[in-house]
């Protein structure tokens, strides 16, 4: 079996944008914005990534396709082809800033049914690939602190940490949900990457890039 990538067909890009903006909407609901103000920014940081509908350029949407060595998943359809392999999961990097040589994975999600099996970790070196091949110099992706199983995933890929943001609860508010710490690598204040999760995880967790990424350090 062999782990490809394959731009995602038109009939499931729709779809995705619109659950993906839906899911960063409620991330940044989540972390205490008002319900107006969340609605915008997703609105308007998916509109910038995809004005109209449409990949803006440079960014790049994968179906993660499993295929039977020696085929490339061209025809694949939704879940298992017999022919084209099986979508386990979903790629979607781009460039930081328009024509900018900084690439980032904005999103990486492997199917529940389909982790622990190597194919995220698979994703994350095709990715570099198709990066370098479309003119990136670089690869970047945002982490929390907290998230051990990534970092360690992400390191042993040979990403580095390039800036650290800690934070200590103070006042009432304190909880035991309070993390530390978290490893970001600068990100813009109006477009936002998500926040990597192992996107191999065998546990039952979340493995999409779902959560706001930290603001920019001070």
């Amino acid at each position: 079996m062999t782990t490809v990538l394959r731009l995602m067909p038109d009939d499931r890009l729709g779809p995705w944008i619109a659950r993906s903006q839906a899911e960063y909407e409620r991330s940044r609901l989540a972390s205490g914005e008002p319900a107006e103000i969340a609605a915008e920014a997703a609105r308007a940081s998916f509109e910038q990534s995809f004005p109209g509908g449409r990949p803006a350029p440079g960014h790049l949407v994968h179906d993660v396709v499993v295929t039977a060595s020696g085929t490339d998943g061209a025809g694949a359809g939704d879940g298992a082809g017999e022919d084209g392999g099986t979508v386990v999961g979903v790629l979607w990097i781009g460039p930081f800033a328009e024509g900018s040589d900084a690439w980032w994975v904005w999103d990486v999600e492997i199917d529940e049914q389909h982790r622990g099996a190597g194919h995220g970790r698979a994703a994350m070196q095709l990715a570099e690939e198709e990066a370098a091949r479309h003119g990136a110099a670089t690869l970047g992706l945002n982490v929390f602190g907290y998230n051990t199983a990534a970092r360690a995933l992400y390191e042993s890929l040979g990403y580095e940490t390039t800036a650290v943001q800690m934070r200590k609860p103070v006042g009432g508010a304190a909880g035991s949900s309070a993390r530390a710490a978290h490893l970001s690598v600068n990100p813009s204040q109006h477009r936002l990457p998500f926040t990597a999760a192992d996107p191999d995880a065998g546990s039952t967790g979340d493995g999409r890039l779902a959560d706001e990424c930290p603001p920019r350090v001070p």
